[in-house]
């Protein structure tokens, strides 16, 4: 079976699949977007758009940057899937109305028609987080890898392989004392399985889950303290994307997404520069997440920019004995811009996000094969 999903034009019938399973395929995404809207409606952080914490006075603080790291991974992986899925980044053959070879994942399958096929996406992430009392400003660089098997001409499902790198400088910002400034860096991995379905011509369901660990080094700028705590994380997502095409090369792309992300720090020492021992506790996060929105696209040849709007829905939690903790709030409005970029195997993007008290830049390309 050759690796292609073919997405048909508007009015046509998706091949080897009954039109008559279309209405209950398309309840049953409502019925699980419902279902997760509910999850974190029953479970709190649908406040008012407040941060969500808890407020103690102790001292250890490379949990923010595992979280960030964690928040990273999970968006970038979730986006190439779907880019993966689709063939090129995001939808300009879809665009441009076009189906059967020419959207043979990205005019790269592998030779002789396989099933099989590899791909590769390096993404660099900048972090510019305001939200207090734990502050942060710095990158994750990524560099994810996947093996994919086409099921049928609807599915695909595949296992990917991500390597991190986070660069972040980190400030504790407490009423009636000085900041407390620490450099943090950290290395890690995650692999993570996931399976892609297009539902019918217009809607795509992704679903993946994934662990791994990130190895961080702290150190305290005011006294070189350096501690070096290891994060494991874990973390399950899925989501379903809405294709509809307007018209003149304008494409509306609507996306909803549920995710479930944890963070575990064990125990671990901090080493002054004088060779003193301190025990710090460790901490555990967990952070639920709705996203629904969408954007619009217009394309320009190889190029297609693109406007949207999110809302987000945050129930985040994080247990420890002490800490100065990384917050989220609960309600927050979430909009992107950028450029996307595809020619051949070769895909690519350019994106501008924001949203209260933190900002994002993101660039990546990715080769198929």
């Amino acid at each position: 079976m050759p690796a292609t999903l073919p997405l048909p034009r508007r009015g046509e019938r998706p091949a080897n699949r009954d039109s008559r399973t279309h209405q209950p395929r398309e309840r049953t995404a409502l019925m699980a977007l419902a279902a997760a809207f509910c999850f974190v409606s029953t479970t709190g952080g649908l406040g008012s758009a407040r941060a969500q914490g808890v407020d103690d006075a102790a001292r250890p603080k490379p949990a923010g940057a595992g979280v960030s790291a964690t928040r990273t991974t999970v968006d970038a992986l979730s986006n190439a899937i779907t880019a993966s899925f689709l063939g090129g980044l995001p939808l300009f053959r879809i665009q441009l109305g076009k189906s059967g070879p020419e959207l043979e994942r990205g005019a790269a399958a592998s030779a002789g028609d396989s099933p099989w096929s590899l791909w590769a996406t390096p993404v660099y992430s900048s972090i510019n987080n305001r939200i207090e009392p734990l502050l942060s400003e710095g990158s994750v660089t990524l560099v994810i890898a996947g093996v994919e098997y086409a099921i049928d001409d609807a599915t695909v499902a595949g296992i990917s392989y991500t390597r991190d790198w986070v660069r972040v400088e980190s400030t504790e910002r407490v009423r009636g004392v000085d900041d407390r400034l620490s450099t943090v860096r950290g290395v890690g991995w995650t692999i993570a399985p996931y399976l892609a379905r297009q539902i019918n011509p217009e809607w795509l369901f992704d679903l993946s889950v994934g662990a791994g660990v990130n190895d961080l080094k702290s150190t305290q700028r005011s006294d070189a303290s350096v501690a070096t705590p290891r994060d494991d994380r874990s973390f399950a997502a899925l989501g379903f994307t809405y294709l509809k095409p307007l018209g003149k090369g304008v494409l509306l792309t609507g996306r909803a997404g549920f995710s479930l992300t944890r963070d575990n720090i064990g125990s671990f020492t901090s080493v002054s520069a004088a060779g003193v021992v301190q025990e710090l506790p460790g901490s555990e996060s967990r952070l639920k997440q709705l996203r629904v929105g969408g954007q619009l696209s217009y394309q320009m040849g190889s190029f297609s920019p693109f406007v949207g709007v999110y809302g987000l829905l945050n129930d985040f939690s994080i247990s420890t004995t002490g800490s100065v903790i990384p917050r989220e709030y609960s309600e927050v409005a979430q909009f992107v811009a950028g450029v996307n970029a595809s020619t051949g195997p070769l895909y690519g993007a350019l994106a501008l996000q924001h949203e209260r008290d933190r900002s994002q830049v993101r660039a990546y390309f990715g080769l198929r094969y």
